[in-house]
C-alpha cells in the first residue's frame, strides 16, 4: 500500500474549482472508509480520496477508516457499516450519523466530483 500511496497520492490533481467548493460543505460531515489493503481499487482510489480532502481540508478527526481483512468475514466494527460488498468505500454521513450516500469501488466523474454531488442530494 505504501508503494502506491507515494505514486497516487502525488500523480493525483483534484479540480480546483470543486475543491474550493467542497471545503466549507464538508466542515460538519464525517467520512468512513473501508479498505483492504490488498486491494487494487484501493491502493489507486485511498491515495487519490486522501488528497481530494487534504485540500479540501477536512477534519481528520471526522474520519474513520477500516481496514477489512481479506481472508476473514468482518467483525464486530462493522455492525455501524451495513451493506457493502465492494471495497473501497468511501461513505459521507452529517454529524448525526444519517447517511448521505457512498462512493464504491470507483467514482462515476471523480472522486471530488462524486463526493460534491453526495452533499448536493
Amino acid at each position: 500500500m505504501q508503494t502506491s500511496y507515494i505514486a497516487e497520492y502525488p500523480a493525483y490533481h483534484p479540480e480546483a474549482a470543486i475543491i474550493e467548493y467542497l471545503h466549507p460543505l464538508l466542515l460538519n460531515k464525517k467520512i468512513t472508509i473501508i479498505l483492504g489493503t490488498w486491494c487494487s481499487d484501493c491502493q489507486r482510489e485511498l491515495p487519490r480520496f486522501l488528497k481530494v480532502i487534504d485540500h479540501a481540508g477536512f477534519p481528520y478527526d471526522q474520519l474513520t477508516i477500516i481496514s477489512v481483512d481479506q481472508e476473514k468475514s468482518p467483525g464486530e466494527e462493522m455492525k455501524e457499516v451495513p451493506n457493502f460488498t465492494r471495497i473501497p468505500v468511501f461513505i459521507l454521513t452529517n454529524t448525526d450519523g444519517s447517511e448521505l450516500g457512498r462512493i464504491t469501488e470507483i467514482p462515476e466523474i471523480s472522486l471530488e466530483h462524486d463526493l460534491l454531488a453526495l452533499i448536493k442530494k
